[in-house]
């Protein structure tokens, strides 16, 4: 894992559009990035707050299934869930995929995903919804306000193209063009402009 710490000094004035005052979903990715039929697919996402992060419901709907909204996902069935009686065959049949940090979200794409696409179609193929609920921590029998949930989507394209898309590979970070050694740390100065870049993988455009 590559560490690095950026220490800045002589500011009292910091900019408001990038402060985390407020329990936010900065990124999802999925792995592979642009599945095939049958493909198993793992989540991971960027969750940020200024408090306590009580984890991430993770759910998936087909395109067809989505709106502008993402999923819509049967609220009287999380109820059930959460008192027990639901059982985890009726969620994953619901589109259930896993809770961070204690059961990792994975989706097998089913072999049947693109079968109603023709041959040609199925090389732009099509794509799944991902609903992701980050939910601030909470005590055990407390409630969470519905404002306080943060949501955020994702489309995963499946297809069967000869070149899909893959998550590129950050192999380190650059200050004016100066890759930083892992763990180092960087001193700045007030007033002065810096240019900060990703170092990319050989194969990543």
């Amino acid at each position: 894992m590559l560490i690095y710490w950026l220490v800045g000094c002589g500011s009292e004035q910091m900019s408001q559009a990038h402060e985390i005052d407020r329990l936010r979903v900065l990124a999802v990715a999925a792995e592979p990035a642009e599945p095939r039929p049958g493909d198993v697919v793992s989540f991971s996402a960027l969750i940020v707050s200024p408090d306590p992060v009580g984890g991430s419901a993770w759910f998936t709907c087909s395109a067809a299934a989505s709106d502008d909204y993402g999923c819509t996902i049967d609220e009287s069935l999380i109820e059930e869930a959460q008192s027990g009686e639901a059982s985890v065959e009726d969620l994953q049949a619901a589109g259930f995929l896993g809770f961070l940090p204690a059961l990792p979200p994975f989706w097998m794409v089913p072999p049947t995903y693109l079968d109603e696409l023709s041959e040609e179609a199925k090389l732009e193929g099509t794509f799944a919804m991902i609903l992701v609920s980050a939910l601030p921590a909470a005590e055990e029998g407390e409630s969470i306000e519905e404002d306080a949930v943060e949501l955020a989507y994702k489309r995963v394209p499946v297809s069967l193209a000869a070149t899909p898309n893959h998550n590129p590979a950050m192999t380190g970070i650059a200050v004016d063009n100066q890759p930083l050694t892992s763990g180092a740390r960087l001193r700045v100065d007030s007033g002065q402009t810096y240019t900060l870049g990703a170092l990319l993988a050989d194969n990543a455009r």
